[in-house]
């Protein structure tokens, strides 16, 4: 289910480019690397320059998302592309993320919210 529940992360948000949530320009897909410490992120959004503008972790748990991983998407914007200096994370979990670590920076998504968009 993991797989399936990335790509509709990425297709979500697609949908949040096209809202205005995110830059307009921004175009959205996954990342992996294997130079440096290896890192895969589900959700990455780059601006036309090619710099990071956010990063998204899903995880496929009913237990709402929290500092853990915030901790390891912010860990992993040493692995992409040239980040801006304030990107926006986004945490997609069957329960969503923790409602005190939402922020203008920080946007949580559980299913319910992948399929208002």
């Amino acid at each position: 289910m993991g797989a399936t529940f990335e790509d509709a992360a990425r297709n979500h948000a697609v949908r949040l480019v096209a809202s205005g949530t995110l830059p307009p320009t921004t175009l959205v897909d996954e990342w992996w690397t294997t130079r440096g410490q290896p890192a895969q992120v589900d959700v990455l959004g780059l601006a036309p320059d090619h710099r990071t503008v956010a990063i998204g972790e899903a995880k496929w748990q009913q237990r709402p998302l929290g500092n853990h991983e915030l901790d390891e998407l912010a860990a992993k914007l040493r692995s992409v592309p040239d980040p801006v200096p304030q990107p926006t994370f986004l945490l997609y979990g069957r329960g969503g993320a923790r409602p005190e670590m939402l922020s203008e920076r920080v946007l949580g998504f559980d299913i319910g919210a992948m399929l208002d968009i």
